[in-house]
């Protein structure tokens, strides 16, 4: 939007700056996401000043039963205890149901 002096718009300079902002997009898809995750994750620091977010770890328990590891057992009624305790998200991994209380 083009403002004058007066903060008033501007109609005319506005709908040429839209215009010319168009133009050097190009044509405008439907739904534009911005991109699939990678890409997301590539532009992230540049477009926000943060680094990009870490694929979410789950705990030996989380795998075992969605069959990633083999718990080996519990110690005092914790969580499961096995050789690797984290793991990185690589695909749908549905959340576990809430225990029982």
């Amino acid at each position: 939007m083009v403002l004058r002096d007066d903060l008033s718009v501007d109609e005319p300079a506005t709908t040429a700056l839209r215009a010319e902002l168009a133009r050097q997009r190009g044509p405008a898809e439907l739904f534009d996401f911005g991109g699939g995750i990678a890409e997301l994750k590539a532009r992230c620091k540049a477009e926000t000043g943060f680094d990009p977010p870490q694929p979410p770890t789950f705990a030996a328990w989380v795998r075992a039963r969605q069959g990633k590891t083999q718990v080996v057992s519990h110690v005092n009624g914790r969580q499961p205890v096995s050789a690797s305790t984290e793991t990185e998200y690589t695909g749908e991994i549905p959340l576990p149901e809430p225990r029982a209380k």
